[in-house]
Formats: structure tokens, C-alpha cells, sequence
């Protein structure tokens, strides 16, 4: 058996055969780029078959509970200004190229290849391109760009030079300037220090001063890059070839993230170094493996790059809505482009508090459709609706008003139910306001209500009105239209169908788009037909995952609570329209629950990474659409550490119901925690 192929038997038998070693090797390898350095990969390789061979561990995830949090502080970067000091004392400071000066949006090299598959439209070119790259070093261990494309021009029937631009525009698409590396570069630079570029790559130096150019450095004095010198930084060849041309006497400092490359290599060559951390090794732990397309990449790439790289100066519900709001909010807005176009919708109604940030972004990103954002609940959908929704009114409000406060009033709960309708009826069915709220109270009211439903639905004659007016203006001419809300059960939708179509006589056709929806005969059947819409999850899509959304722990929705905290407007809950005594239509609104600090910081993450997500959107279109189980699983994984959840939400203030509450009667996300264990 000759040597090869029994590098390629042990391969397989201690890599490929396990999945978890074979995903976690390949994650150690695009990470630390140590393919020259045996003996670390052997050791690692015992390490992963320890750990899921003998020890049977049977996930690659990593719980957040066993890790730094909040995320943005698991590496401290030191201070620009510290790192400008430590620098300018040498004659010439030397920086690597990529995850050092300039950052990749994407999260691992081997994706920029993925898009350029997705370009060529030739299925497997990313394998391909390995493959050829590791070929032409066979020949010549610093291959350059040209030799790699004479293997594929050969292989795959495509043109060198098209595939040579192509492949460079689509590195200088992804890659932008490291904002700390930047600000370093530029400091030191007006101090009038002498800076160079020292880079292991196969692009040669004039592509690699394109690459940098459009980055926006200016003013580097050199690149020395391995392919055009045919000596690499590994063992110090290149950076002893740096000095001898730049000047033996002179005093050196290299700047890089490859502790093997950047940091043990130059101390071989006798230079000075500072090491820069890689992004991705620091923020890999906390990303969830099962993400796996090309949108996925852009995310851990930019959620990497921003919690990492040196400039963040926010805190932690900022990062909170960056990482796991953000994504989501992407995410659906294309489902709704999408959606629009294959329905003709020509409105997109985003309804409720939960559909304001998510309108304000879709509005800013191009939007095909017309779009309005529409105060609305699940309270006030019931008064318009009362003659037909006077059941889910009771289940939904005042049923669970019983759990809430054992001790409650009847005449309480009317004030919070707007129920003020029901008291000329209470001694006809032995009621008082100063009865106590219970299951037999409850029981009484509903009597009341099957029995006098007809002249307690004309109390809404009010609002109805005030709602239709409001509504006729917002829709105009518009006749296909579609409500969007977070979820979880499509009503606030299907009551403004009824509500337009049937109640107003209005000529349109309504349907309802949701984030996630919950499992719900009546819902399923609605999606069915094509009234309902999912992005996440649904009884018909990734059921698992909305089975787990939905598991009630000691009767609270842990993880509903945690996506609809991302996406509520800062404004008290919308109780009602209504007409003024001039006439004019009035919005009311509830109790302020005094959030703003904190959904302010949640948002502006949300918001911040749309508009960086959608800056690559825009050049590469629909390969980076996030799908519904991939925009969920940031957030599912949080979910999984209620502790941590608590620590930085804690104080947020909660309405578990509907209705019109006092301040003290809101609790904390802490308090529903804590009485629910």
C-alpha cells in the first residue's frame, strides 16, 4: 500500500466516517488555515474523535450558556489609539490582507466560490474550484490565480480571463475595509510611519492593490504577496525577503489574525508582531451549525464582523436585535416581495405594533409595493368584528383574566375589557361589579352575551365607523390586499377580511401574511386555501420547529415573547379607532409600558443589519434570500438560555393579555418567568 493511500484510508476512517468530526474538522481548518501544520491537525483530530466517538456527544452546536455573553464581549480588542502606540515605534509596520485589513461579508473564503457557482450556473463549481487551487500547488506551492484558471479553463470548458475578472469582481463585491484596522492604518499614516502589505495568497500583487483600492486604502508603500515572490510567511521566507529588500537594519512589525502564519512565522524572521484575532474563530461558537446557505453565510459574516472587529461601541439588546431580529426581519420582507408578486398584491398592510420596524425597513429597500402601516390589535379587531368573533373575544380577553388576578372584581374586568356594554344586563343574571371574577362569573357573562350579542354589537357603531373611514383612506384604489403581521394565529388578518370584504362592502380581496403561525384547525384551513401565508413555520412547513415555538413551559410562550419584544413598536398597545367630538378620527391607545430605552437599542440592531444584509442583496440578488428555518434559528437558540435572557430582559415590561391596564398592573418578563417555574 503505497503512501497516498494510506493518507487516505486514515482520512476517511477517522474523518469522514462521523459527521460531527468531519464538520468540526473542516470548521478548525477554515478557521486557523493550518494545512502545512501536521501535528496540531493530528491532535485536534484526537480531540474531535474523543469527543464524538468515544464520548458520544451528538451535536456540533455549542449552548450559549457554556459560552461569554453578551457575545460582543468574548475578545477585547485593545483601544485604537493603545494599538497605534504600540506600532509606530518600529520602522516599518506590515499588515496581512484579508480578516486583518479588509473582511470577507461572507463567513467562510470557500463561499465566495459558492456564488461564483451560482454565476457560472455550473452545479459543484465551488468543489471544482478547490480542487483546482489544490492541484496547482501540487505543481507549485504558490500557485497563482493564472495557474488555477488554466486547470479549470481545461476541466470545466470556460474562458481564463472571464473566469479571472469574474472571480476578482466578485472578491472586491463581498470585501470591505475592517473599521478598526482602517482608523489604525490612517493614524499611523499621519504620523507618517511606513506601511506595507505582507500576504500568503494566489492573487498577485497588482489584483491585490485593486482589491485594497476599492476598499478605500490609500497610501501603502508595497505589497509583497507569496505568489510573486514564490516564498510564504509559513517559515518566514517571505517576511525575510520583505526586509532584505526594504532594508536589513530596519526594526519590523507584522499585523495579522493566523497565529501560525502571521505571528509564528514572523518571529522566525526576527520581526516584532501583534495578533489580531480572527472574527470567524471568535464568533464561530456562537453561530448555529444547521445555517448552511449562502444567505447564512452573509449573516455569520456580517454578525461576526460587527460584534468583533474592534469599533463596536453598543450594548447588548442592541445585539440582541442585530443577531436574531435581524435576520428575521430580512428574511421575511423578501418572503413578502415574493409573496406579492406571485398573489398581485398591490398593498401589503403591515398591522399591529410588531409590523412597524419591519415596514419602515421594507419601505427603505426598494419597495415594488405599495405599503401603509396600520394601528391595529387583537382587541381592537374584536370590536369590529363582535357580532361574529363575540366567542374569541371571551376566550382571548376576559377568559384569561381568571388565571390573571384570582381576586379580580367583575366590575374591574369590565373597566379592562371596555366592557362598560354588559352592566345594564348584569341583574338579570345575578351580577354585580363587586361579584368576584371566577369560572361561574365567567360563565354568567357568556350566557349574556349568546344572548344578547345583537344589541351589544351595535355598541361598536362608534368605532366601526371611525375604523371604516380610516381604512377607506389608507387603502384608496388598491384592490388586492395583504395583511402582515409577526403571527401566531392569523386572527388580526382574517378579522380585517371579514371586516373589508363583508362588513364595509369594500371592493378588495384580503389575505394575511404571518411570520411564524401555531398549530390551529381553523388557521391550517385558511392556509390551506390561500388565505393565510407562513414565512418560519406552520402546520404544513419545518412543524417541528413550530412545535417547539408553541411547547408552553408552565403555561407561558417563552419564545413568542422573546420575537414579538424584537419587533414592538415603541407605543402603548392600540385599543381602538374612534371619532372625536369634531368628528375627526382617533386612534387610542393604551398605557404606555415604558420600554423605549430598550426597544429602541433592540431596533436599531434590527435595522442596522437589514440595511448592511440588503448593501450585498442588491449586487447579488436572489442567492442571498434567507429561508423561514434559518431566520429562526438565531433566536431558538437564545431561547435555550433563559438565564442569560432574563439578565438583559428581565426589567421589560409585559401585557401577557389584552385590554386597557394601569401601569401597575404590567409585569416584567422576570415576574412571568418566575411565577411560572
Amino acid at each position: 500500500m503505497n503512501i497516498e493511500k494510506m493518507k487516505k484510508t486514515a482520512y476517511r476512517c477517522f474523518v469522514d466516517n462521523n459527521i460531527l468530526v468531519s464538520q468540526s474538522f473542516q470548521d478548525y481548518l477554515d478557521t486557523t488555515h493550518l494545512e502545512r501544520h501536521y501535528i496540531r491537525k493530528a491532535c485536534k483530530l484526537v480531540q474531535l474523535n474523543w469527543k464524538y466517538r468515544i464520548c458520544r456527544q451528538t451535536s456540533i452546536e455549542t449552548k450559549l450558556s457554556a459560552l461569554t455573553m453578551p457575545e460582543f464581549e468574548a475578545e477585547t480588542r485593545l483601544p485604537i489609539e493603545n494599538v497605534v502606540a504600540k506600532l509606530e515605534q518600529y520602522d516599518w509596520i506590515s499588515f496581512d490582507i484579508f480578516d486583518t485589513l479588509i473582511f470577507r461579508a461572507v463567513e467562510k473564503p470557500r463561499d465566495v466560490f459558492r456564488i461564483l457557482e451560482a454565476k457560472w450556473n455550473i452545479i459543484g463549481f465551488a468543489g471544482f474550484r478547490e480542487e483546482a487551487e489544490k492541484k496547482a500547488r501540487e505543481k507549485d506551492p504558490e500557485a497563482t490565480i493564472y495557474d488555477i484558471y488554466d486547470i479549470l479553463a481545461t476541466e470545466l470548458a470556460i474562458d481564463k480571463e472571464a473566469g479571472i475578472a469574474l472571480e476578482l469582481q466578485t472578491e472586491k463585491d463581498v470585501c470591505y475595509a475592517n473599521p478598526y484596522m482602517k482608523k489604525i492604518v490612517e493614524q499611523l499614516q499621519s504620523k507618517g510611519k511606513k506601511i506595507v502589505v505582507t500576504s500568503d495568497m494566489y492573487l498577485p500583487k497588482c489584483l491585490m492593490q485593486e482589491l485594497l483600492e476599492s476598499c478605500g486604502y490609500k497610501g501603502i508603500l508595497d505589497i509583497f504577496v507569496s505568489c510573486d515572490i514564490k516564498a510564504s510567511k509559513y517559515e518566514g521566507m517571505l517576511q525575510q525577503r520583505v526586509q532584505k529588500q526594504l532594508g536589513i537594519q530596519e526594526t519590523f512589525v507584522h499585523v495579522g489574525d493566523n497565529e501560525c502564519t502571521d505571528i509564528e512565522g514572523s518571529k522566525k524572521a526576527g520581526w516584532r508582531t501583534f495578533y489580531y484575532k480572527n472574527i470567524e474563530q471568535i464568533g464561530r461558537p456562537y453561530r448555529r451549525k444547521g445555517m448552511k446557505t449562502i444567505g447564512a453565510s452573509f449573516y455569520k459574516g456580517l454578525v461576526n464582523a460587527r460584534l468583533h472587529n474592534g469599533v463596536y461601541n453598543e450594548d447588548e439588546l442592541y445585539e440582541y436585535g442585530y443577531v436574531n431580529g435581524g435576520v428575521m426581519a430580512v428574511g421575511y420582507i423578501q418572503y413578502l416581495k415574493k409573496l406579492a408578486k406571485e398573489k398581485n398584491i398591490d398593498q401589503l398592510l403591515f398591522v399591529a405594533r410588531d409590523g412597524y420596524i419591519i415596514h419602515k425597513i421594507y419601505e427603505e429597500h426598494e419597495a415594488e409595493v405599495d405599503s401603509a402601516y396600520v394601528p391595529f390589535s387583537r382587541f381592537a379587531s374584536y370590536q369590529l368584528t363582535m357580532e361574529r368573533n363575540w366567542k374569541n373575544f371571551l376566550r382571548h380577553v376576559v377568559n384569561p383574566r381568571i388565571q390573571a388576578d384570582p381576586s379580580e372584581k367583575l366590575g374591574e374586568v369590565i373597566k379592562i375589557c371596555d366592557m362598560a356594554y354588559v352592566k345594564p344586563y348584569l341583574d338579570e343574571y345575578g351580577l354585580t361589579e363587586d361579584t368576584n371574577f371566577d369560572y361561574f362569573a365567567y360563565d354568567k357573562i357568556r350566557t349574556l352575551f349568546e344572548n344578547h350579542i345583537v344589541e351589544i354589537s351595535k355598541c361598536f357603531d362608534n368605532p366601526v365607523r371611525a375604523a371604516e373611514q380610516y381604512l377607506r383612506e389608507v387603502i384608496g384604489d388598491h384592490k388586492r390586499i395583504c395583511i402582515v403581521d409577526v403571527g401566531w394565529q392569523g386572527s388580526g388578518a382574517m378579522c380585517l377580511k371579514y371586516f373589508l370584504e363583508e362588513k364595509c362592502k369594500m371592493n378588495v380581496q384580503v389575505c394575511g401574511a404571518l411570520m411564524g403561525m401555531t398549530n390551529n384547525e381553523s388557521s391550517d384551513a385558511c392556509l390551506s386555501n390561500g388565505t393565510l401565508h407562513s414565512y418560519m413555520f406552520s402546520p404544513q412547513m419545518n412543524m417541528s420547529m413550530m412545535l417547539k415555538h408553541t411547547a408552553k413551559h408552565n403555561e407561558y410562550d417563552f419564545r413568542n415573547l422573546l420575537v414579538e419584544i424584537l419587533f414592538t413598536e415603541d407605543k402603548p398597545s392600540f385599543i381602538k379607532y374612534q371619532f372625536n367630538t369634531d368628528g375627526k378620527v382617533e386612534l387610542v391607545y393604551g398605557i404606555d409600558e415604558d420600554n423605549g430605552t430598550e426597544i429602541a437599542s433592540v431596533q436599531k440592531g434590527i435595522y442596522d443589519f437589514a440595511m448592511d444584509y440588503f448593501t450585498y442583496e442588491r449586487k447579488f440578488g436572489s442567492i442571498l434570500n434567507v429561508c423561514g428555518r434559518e431566520a429562526y434559528m438565531p433566536v431558538d437558540g437564545l431561547a435555550e438560555d433563559k438565564k442569560y435572557c432574563l439578565k438583559f430582559l428581565g426589567n421589560y415590561k409585559v401585557n401577557e393579555n389584552s385590554g386597557i391596564f394601569e401601569k401597575d398592573q404590567k409585569r416584567t418578563l422576570r415576574d412571568i418567568v418566575q411565577e411560572n417555574r
